[in-house]
């Protein structure tokens, strides 16, 4: 379909980007960017999965690589014995999820989040570790979010960043 056509090519220009205009990461630390190229058990014959791969990928990459190493992880494991991540559609899905919500809590509409509370993610290793660890995550990134959007919908605009609007 056209729109799918132009999604994957979005983000495989956005993947592009990211690779040829890399920069150190903002914690100062280097860190090793997620591969363009999908995993085998991601079927490039799926364009869903490959969208949701890229789109992960995209994010990661260019927003949030700091969160490089946790989200390698979570990618590269062909199978997952994990409850809730056992299907590779659905365990895309809700890994692009939590790549946006990241994403979106670095962003000026939440604030610019500091999120290296969190760097403890990329120590994890294994499904067990890391696949709970998601299960969690996600949706308590996801609500913040919700939170942000909903105080810059009300105007009720945290202190910190109605001074920083205002000065």
């Amino acid at each position: 379909s056209r729109q799918h056509d132009g999604a994957l090519t979005y983000v495989e220009e956005a993947l592009w980007r990211a690779k040829f205009q890399g920069r150190p990461s903002e914690s100062g630390r280097d860190s090793t960017l997620l591969s363009a190229i999908p995993p085998s058990h991601i079927s490039l014959e799926d364009i869903d999965r490959r969208l949701a791969y890229a789109s992960v990928v995209a994010l990661v990459n260019s927003k949030a690589p700091e969160f490089a190493p946790y989200f390698a992880e979570l990618l590269r494991a062909p199978v997952v014995s994990v409850r809730g991540f056992i299907d590779v559609g659905q365990r895309l899905h809700k890994v692009k999820r939590l790549a946006a919500a990241i994403v979106q809590l670095k962003g000026p509409a939440c604030g610019g989040v500091d999120l290296s509370a969190f760097d403890w993610i990329n120590e994890l290793k294994g499904e067990e570790e890391v696949f709970s660890t998601l299960r969690y995550l996600l949706p308590e990134l996801a609500d913040l979010v919700d939170e942000f959007l909903e105080l810059e919908q009300s105007g009720d605009v945290p202190a910190f960043r109605g001074a920083a609007a205002d000065g």
